[in-house]
């Protein structure tokens, strides 16, 4: 069910394209899906956001993008700070910082004195981490489904207080949820010590949505605190903190909730809130959580206080949350789908239900001809001015594949038609 405002796609498009149909099904589906949505997505690129004309932007997941509306509220603040930097440092941004903590508060359900804006997940994961009192005999637990930039925070944390690093190997295919549950049950019999345990909500680049609620539970019954690491989750998730009972939990605002870059928050259960600081220490040291946050110096966070609006872009704008998730996953199936019949190749091996809202793997159709997917990436948006992630898992080379309000079908099946023309152009490197 799409909110039909947003999008009028008729009934039996809109079972062919979530079901499992063949091949030529889909693609007819896909071609009505398209006939469909282009409108509609093309007035929101042209009337609401500044991407360049012709680029083909398939990777909203890595940076986000700002709305018109949105950038225009920022330089709005920017310029109310130069009206009188005195006010705006010393009373404004003070009370614009705890409207964006009670805006984020009230969209993951949480306590506001719980929540702190920071720059970004990375920042809120570091002020987790290093205000930790690890020392030699503890455990840091992580997976290698993590994100590189936070297993480079946990080594540095465990060299410098002597702990311990556990980083548990997950492997595809995922047979199943509970198999997934089950190996992090069997591991935890094995490393006594662990202090805490960092997870991802939704993993980067793989796009897994995991089963947090489930592992928490468990790690919690290994008297192991748990760090929820959400940089995808805000925009694709339904978040409620207090059902999900992490011990601490960042997610960024910027990707997929449109607000500009600089703008995250970190929640941190009421039992721990007086524990965990900043990065760096400054003129809030002894204030109460949110504030340490907020007095950090001289610094604009004109980012962070466009949440308010952000949100309300989302509701007035886009038919709210589930509309946007419902419209991003249908699009997300098709475009999954139609790519990987015409590579030839499948999606990555994980249970449906596991599948991050606005994001899709397809394996690449590359075997043999690309030794190095991180410059692939650049050579397709080089040749084609298209873009799209690639990397490789385990050996095997993958595009993930992001979708966003002002995407269009038929720029899924053009992104197919470029990898494919690579492919002939190694080819026939390859025979001469």
């Amino acid at each position: 069910g799409m909110d039909a405002q947003l999008i009028d796609i008729p009934p039996c498009i809109k079972v062919m394209a979530a079901g499992a149909v063949t091949t030529g099904a889909l693609y007819f589906a896909y071609k009505s899906l398209r006939k469909a949505v282009k409108s509609d997505a093309r007035r929101l690129r042209e009337e609401e956001f500044s991407l360049e004309e012709g680029a083909v932007c398939l990777n909203h997941g890595s940076y986000g993008t700002v709305p018109k509306c949105i950038g225009k509220v920022q330089q709005e603040l920017r310029e109310e700070i130069e009206r009188h930097p005195d006010r705006w440092f010393r009373r404004t941004a003070i009370a614009k910082f705890k409207e964006s903590v009670e805006a984020v508060a009230q969209l993951i359900k949480a306590p506001p004195t719980c929540v702190a804006m920071v720059e970004n997940a990375t920042s809120g994961t570091n002020a987790v981490l290093a205000s930790l009192q690890l020392g030699p005999g503890d455990v840091v637990m992580t997976t290698d489904w993590s994100y590189q930039a936070v297993k480079n925070t946990t080594d540095y944390i465990c060299e410098r207080r002597g702990a311990k690093q556990f980083r548990i190997r997950l492997d595809f295919p995922v047979e199943s949820e509970d198999a997934l549950v089950a190996q992090f049950e069997a591991e935890l019999a094995k490393q006594p010590n662990i202090k805490i345990c960092v997870l991802d909500h939704i993993t980067s680049p793989s796009a897994v949505l995991m089963p947090v609620k489930r592992l928490i539970a468990i790690l919690h019954s290994h008297n192991i605190r748990v760090f929820v690491d959400g940089a995808h989750a805000p925009g694709q998730v339904d978040l409620d903190m207090l059902d999900l009972d992490a011990d601490y939990y960042t997610g960024n605002m910027h990707k997929w909730c449109f607000t500009p870059r600089g703008s995250a928050f970190l929640y941190v259960c009421e039992k721990y809130v007086d524990e965990v600081m900043p990065c760096y220490i400054s003129w809030g040291w002894k204030l109460p959580f949110s504030r340490r946050f907020q007095q950090l110096g001289t610094c604009d966070q004109s980012a962070m206080f466009t949440v308010r609006e952000s949100l309300r872009f989302i509701d007035e704008k886009l038919g709210g949350q589930k509309a946007m998730q419902a419209r991003n996953r249908e699009i997300a199936e098709a475009a999954a789908d139609l790519i990987a019949a015409k590579w030839g190749t499948e999606r990555l091996a994980i249970p449906a239900h596991m599948q991050a809202n606005n994001m899709r793997l397809i394996r690449l159709p590359l075997d043999g001809l690309c030794s190095d997917p991180d410059a692939l990436m650049l050579d397709i948006y080089d040749q084609f001015n298209v873009i799209a992630c690639t990397f490789g898992i385990g050996g095997v080379h993958y595009c993930r594949i992001s979708v966003n309000v002002y995407n269009e079908p038929h720029e899924y099946e053009y992104l197919a038609d470029c990898v494919l023309k690579l492919k002939q152009q190694l080819q026939l490197q390859q025979r001469t």
